[in-house]
């Protein structure tokens, strides 16, 4: 049999799962907005299909956690981007965006070759080095000699 390395095997598995959490943040951002406000005037949010992180100056500051549902049409953005603001009692707001999809493809690319990778030989050949044995009566691969 085809021997494959542990650490491979891992890999795998958890790139498999990070990407199954990547999706499942991707498609709860667009109909959820998650807002984490702290004391130092920094946010972090999970929104329209990206995370953003935030800095708030000269002004009162909001802390806590806010959940609520997506007021966009349209709320996914495909690119980074930067937003300047000017509040309201004269504080300024900076909000750094970035989508979710060029993370999910940082795992899901190396992933998917992985498991390319593992793939099992089909039936009728050998285990271990993928040489095709029809017609082969020895019982010995010719290719590797490993006992078929």
């Amino acid at each position: 049999m085809r021997r494959r390395s542990r650490t491979r095997r891992i890999l795998k598995w958890v790139g498999l799962v990070v990407c199954i959490l990547l999706a499942a943040v991707w498609l709860g951002s667009l109909r959820w907005n998650v807002y984490v406000r702290f004391a130092d005037g920094r946010a972090f949010s999970i929104n329209d299909g990206g995370i953003a992180t935030s800095t708030v100056k000269y002004s009162q500051l909001r802390v806590g956690v806010e959940v609520h549902r997506s007021g966009s049409a349209f709320p996914c953005h495909w690119w980074p981007h930067r937003v300047f603001a000017v509040l309201r009692d004269g504080g300024r707001e900076t909000t750094t965006w970035w989508p979710i999809w060029p993370f999910f493809l940082a795992f899901a690319i190396p992933t998917a070759f992985l498991c390319h990778r593992d793939r099992r030989p089909p039936k009728g050949h050998c285990q271990n080095c993928g040489y095709d044995l029809t017609g082969n009566v020895s019982g010995l691969c010719p290719e590797c000699g490993e006992p078929t």
